[in-house]
């Protein structure tokens, strides 16, 4: 239930989200590169927040059930390093557009 709930708050902010820029585009056109990255990062530290949060901390879930047990904190590190792979490749995105 817990994991349910969490992924359903975090279709509400995306929602949110998607609306404010929606919002924020209509009074000054958003570039393309900061659009696509700032959607990296918030991918990202969605990916942080679930692995950290859900799978390390509250121990919700596995990220891999499938694998053998001594296998999985290697699927749940190698979730981390994408997520922060994707927060820094959205943030250089973001910093290399134009001002």
């Amino acid at each position: 239930v817990a994991d349910g709930t969490f992924h359903a708050v975090a279709w509400i902010v995306t929602v949110v989200g998607v609306h404010r820029l929606w919002r924020a585009h209509r009074r000054a056109p958003v570039q393309g590169r900061v659009l696509a990255g700032g959607a990296l990062v918030g991918w990202g530290a969605f990916n942080l927040f679930d692995g950290i949060v859900n799978h390390a901390i509250l121990g919700i879930h596995d990220l891999n059930e499938r694998v053998p047990e001594a296998e999985r904190l290697g699927w749940e590190l190698g979730f981390l390093a994408v997520g922060t792979a994707l927060v820094v490749a959205g943030w250089l995105l973001v910093r290399s557009a134009p001002r």
